[in-house]
């Protein structure tokens, strides 16, 4: 009985977030730029599991929030869902999830319960699993490990390893394994440069340059 009523309550919240959201639904314009007088329309996007969803996924958002899983264009302020949040194109603000998939940009703070994936990284990333980008300027934190393809600037901690093509800043995990570094780097177990590595090694066993 009791969890019959949790999940009645549950749905009536769902129902009446969707309802509050329905009726304040209003575009909100920002220009692009001075000389580009045409506006481009951010509006609220609410789904369930697609096509259970409220309002067109093809329009930027300011808020987007997936109960299950969601997907949307673009998203300038929040992105939150229980499970999987994924975005065609950029994603400027805040985004939380457990898999967070961005096809392209990401400009500041991005959380995933498990997986963080996206192009380019610009602010700060963590995983409870593992982040998987092409470039990052910021903050990097993983519970398992990062995987950069080309380049790393900031700080960058991987509890196991960390896989980056070129790395200039700050960087510790059991395993560290770069085509260039320049900075300072620890590895647990070792640091690897197959290339060229600049500044302060330390690791537990070797460094290979």
């Amino acid at each position: 009985i009791k969890r019959d009523i949790i999940i009645i309550t549950l749905l009536v919240y769902i129902f009446i977030i969707i309802t509050m959201i329905s009726l304040i639904n209003k575009p909100v314009f920002a220009e692009n730029s001075k000389s580009d007088k045409k506006r481009k329309a951010y509006s609220i996007g609410v789904s369930i599991l697609p096509p259970l969803s409220i309002f067109d996924s093809s329009k930027n958002k300011f808020l987007q929030i997936n109960i299950l899983y969601g997907k949307a264009y673009s998203v300038t302020g929040l992105n939150v869902g229980l499970l999987y949040n994924e975005l065609n194109d950029n994603m400027h603000g805040f985004q939380f999830g457990m898999i967070n998939f961005v096809h392209d940009n990401v400009n500041g703070i991005q959380l995933g319960g498990l997986l963080n994936i996206t192009d380019n990284i610009n602010g700060i990333q963590i995983a409870g699993v593992s982040n998987h980008t092409d470039n990052v300027s910021g903050f990097q934190f993983s519970l398992l490990g990062n995987w950069v393809s080309w380049d790393m600037y900031g700080v960058q901690f991987g509890l196991l390893y960390n896989v980056v093509g070129t790395t200039k800043g700050f960087q510790i995990g059991a395993l560290n394994l770069n085509g260039m570094f320049s900075g300072f780097q620890i590895g647990i177990i070792s640091n690897y440069a197959s290339y060229k590595s600049e500044g302060f090694q330390l690791a537990g066993l070797i460094n290979i340059n």
